[in-house]
């Protein structure tokens, strides 16, 4: 019984050599802090640079546009009289209102469209770090148990069986195994000795 329950040990300890670092889980956490910290930042960057772009269509508009309209309007009415001066104020105003309510949309619509992307990859990027932490904690909790276990059957076994040693005679054997004569024979010497100790 002892040596079929020293086999299975050996045999889960085999099965579950690589260990995950404890500290991986709260790297894991710093990581998805740190990306809401940058996909506040660029929500805050898109909304600066659109808030700037707006700005200067706003520059554009006023200066550049405004005269360009008014001038038209004086070249296609030239004998305006001053009883028709409110009226045609009123339609210039009215059209550069409009040109730049629909250029103010355009801005609008393509800075929501941007932000809405972001958000999805963000979103896209919390649920593979929400993914990876719970992974990790499930693979820091069974290498936690698998440790107990280990210490557990040294325990029961008066502390004969030197895990760490089947270990490296392990990976001594694989290691041979891609040499034409792999050392079968000395590694069951090994491991022969390491279960009389």
């Amino acid at each position: 019984m002892k040596i079929i329950f020293q086999w299975v040990v050996l045999a889960l300890l085999f099965a579950g050599c690589a260990t995950v670092p404890p500290g991986s889980v709260s790297l894991a956490g710093a990581l998805q802090t740190e990306g809401t910290r940058m996909h506040e930042l660029n929500l805050r960057l898109l909304n600066n640079l659109f808030a700037e772009k707006r700005r200067a269509l706003e520059n554009v508009l006023s200066d550049q546009y405004a005269s360009s309209l008014i001038d038209h309007a004086f070249e296609l009415s030239p004998n305006i009289s001053k009883a028709d001066f409110p009226d045609f104020l009123k339609a210039v105003t009215k059209k550069l209102i409009t040109k730049r309510d629909s250029l103010v949309n355009v801005l609008e619509t393509e800075k929501t469209r941007i932000a809405d992307r972001l958000n999805e990859d963000y979103n896209a990027f919390t649920t593979v770090s929400i993914s990876l932490k719970l992974m990790l904690a499930s693979a820091v909790k069974v290498d936690q148990q698998r440790q107990a276990a280990l210490d557990q059957a040294k325990t029961l076994t008066n502390n004969k069986v030197d895990f760490v040693a089947i270990e490296n005679a392990l990976d001594d054997f694989i290691n041979s195994a891609g040499k034409v004569g792999a050392d079968v024979s000395g590694f069951k010497t090994k491991i022969d000795g390491l279960l009389k100790k």
